[in-house]
């Protein structure tokens, strides 16, 4: 087997045995609504897919396998994905690496921001907590699907028996697998899906103050060629008063920032997102996404790092 099969495997055999690809206690991951009187399910949800929670243990396992990744250690990878059968090895990596407690609060942060604006915006939404699932965005990625069946029939029961009808994503991933990838493996899994993005855009929501500020805007591959989420964002910014300035790659022809390859190969990954945030700078100062995992990569491969913001975090400066 190969190292880059072991690594494949470990992810595999995480989604299947423990329902996702890495570890983290369902406190932290349902911690972001705490003190925000979420109702539970109801017919209108917002769906995390855990997307934002998972990428400070994310950012702590890359750095992990990045530093090992030409290390003779990586021999070891076969025989590291039999022992992940009884002992959970993603988790462990947090002890390794540990996961920056400011990167879990920004995730947190970017989670409530997007809640407070869909409540702005009049839509009363509830969560699953505990009971909401990861959907399998990282293994899609990376070719694994076959997983994603058994995934995608208890995740359509939990929806089932708490009487959902709309879906409200946060991350382009989340988004496509829910409104596309699901429906195709199980034609039962019939629900209204929409990114927050798109349902603010249709409310016509109103900003309280004009920001005056201008942003490289990068597009998410997923969210703009697959889901075709591309106006929508622009019409927000722009109705907040900020000039965004367009790179030379970008809408459909965005560039990639490197995360479908970060968890099989961190270095060429960080390669990737190195040349896009260059780009992005060079046409502003602070760069505006609107992807979990794009934040991470983009900021990760250059020391400006505080030049990258989640387009939550830009948002509710002016409408709320």
């Amino acid at each position: 087997m190969s190292k880059v099969g072991a690594v494949l495997g470990i992810l595999n055999d995480n989604f299947e045995k423990r329902k996702t690809v890495f570890s983290v206690s369902k406190k932290s991951l349902t911690s972001w609504a705490r003190d925000l009187n979420i109702k539970k399910g109801t017919e209108t949800i917002i769906y995390t897919g855990h997307m934002y929670q998972l990428m400070p243990i994310t950012k702590s396992a890359t750095t992990l396998y990045e530093n090992l990744e030409e290390s003779s250690l990586m021999n070891l990878a076969p025989l590291g994905r039999f022992v992940n059968r009884f002992i959970d090895l993603s988790s462990m990596s947090k002890y390794a690496v540990k996961p920056d407690k400011n990167e879990e609060e920004r995730a947190n942060s970017c989670l409530k921001n997007i809640y407070k604006l869909l409540k702005y915006a009049g839509v009363d939404a509830g969560y699953l907590y505990e009971d909401e699932l990861y959907v399998g965005t990282l293994l899609y990625d990376n070719g694994i699907e076959e997983p994603l069946i058994n995934q995608a029939k208890m995740l359509n029961k939990i929806l089932k028996n708490n009487n959902v009808k709309n879906i409200i994503t946060v991350d382009p991933h989340t988004t496509h697998m829910l409104r596309n990838v699901y429906k195709k493996i199980l034609p039962e899994f019939d629900y209204n899906v929409k990114h927050y993005i798109e349902v603010l855009f249709e409310k016509k929501i109103k900003p309280q103050n004009k920001l005056d500020m201008t942003v490289a805007i990068h597009d998410s591959c997923v969210l703009a060629r697959y889901e075709e989420v591309i106006e929508e964002p622009r019409t927000l910014l722009n109705n907040a008063g900020i000039n965004y300035v367009e790179p030379e790659l970008s809408r459909k022809l965005t560039h990639c920032c490197g995360g479908p390859i970060e968890s099989l190969f961190p270095k060429k990954a960080k390669e990737i997102a190195a040349k896009r945030a260059n780009d992005l700078l060079s046409c502003s100062n602070t760069v505006v996404t609107m992807c979990p995992i794009c934040l991470l990569n983009l900021k990760e491969s250059t020391p400006l790092k505080d030049n990258f913001l989640d387009l939550s975090e830009i948002l509710v400066k002016s409408y709320l």
